[in-house]
């Protein structure tokens, strides 16, 4: 995270302390707990950390710039759009598998 992300996590903190919040998530990922630890601070709460909530697993996808993709990946991705994420990305997850890897925790 950028000096500035950090300004911008430790801002948004400061704003929500006299908001009433009972508990912080966040993923292990340091952006995602960088910002929640900022936002836990001023309510004087513990982060609790989630693998669950990381980010979408892109597999073979990772780190691919916007060329590549389209060079290597540009039909399976529109077959994976038009399918409406139902399917897996090679070496990856699906959006359903996310949805239920998140849905899980929340269940009420």
């Amino acid at each position: 995270m950028s000096e500035t992300g950090r300004k911008q996590a430790e801002s948004l903190g400061l704003s929500l302390q006299d908001t009433k919040i009972d508990t912080v998530y966040s993923s292990p990922l340091k952006r995602a707990l960088v910002t929640a630890e900022a936002i836990a601070r001023y309510q004087g709460l513990e982060v609790q950390v989630i693998s669950a909530l990381k980010e979408m697993e892109v597999g073979d996808l990772e780190g691919l710039s916007l060329i590549e993709l389209g060079t290597n990946f540009s039909q399976y991705l529109v077959e994976w759009r038009d399918g409406e994420g139902a399917s897996k990305l090679p070496g990856g997850e699906s959006l359903v598998d996310l949805a239920n890897r998140c849905g899980q925790l929340f269940k009420v």
